[in-house]
């Protein structure tokens, strides 16, 4: 059984999702968007889960906003979204701001990933 995941649009612009953001409810999701009124922001302190059609989703929406000269704020992110952000290297492209008010990802915040062979010495070039 899949959980279904709802948004509802209130009249300030502000969109508040609940469920999981996963490809089993993000067509549900971006088809009640488009039948909705336009939102500014939108908050998922009521989703459970997001994977990469979740991410798509946000992007997409993103897009659209950017499209329109708008941009999309992005509240209460879960941690599985950032993480998905941060791997996908989306954290740039999402405007997602934590409870706190603090950015949720940041490029800045992000580690380095260590070269696998970063121990390794060159090879020896001969330019005889």
């Amino acid at each position: 059984m899949t959980d279904k995941a709802t948004i509802t649009i209130a009249s300030s612009g502000q969109a508040q999702i609940n469920g999981p953001m996963t490809l089993d409810t993000v067509a549900a999701l971006y088809h009640q968007a488009q039948d909705g009124p336009a939102f500014s922001s939108v908050d998922l302190c009521g989703v459970s889960h997001v994977d990469s059609s979740g991410l798509a989703l946000l992007l997409e929406w993103q897009s659209r906003a950017r499209k329109q000269q708008q941009h999309l704020h992005i509240e209460n992110p879960p941690d599985d979204l950032v993480s998905l952000a941060r791997l996908s290297e989306a954290t740039e492209l999402l405007s997602m701001v934590a409870r706190s008010g603090q950015q949720a990802a940041s490029a800045t915040t992000t580690p380095a990933m260590p070269h696998a062979n970063a121990d390794m010495a060159p090879p020896h070039t001969n330019t005889h």
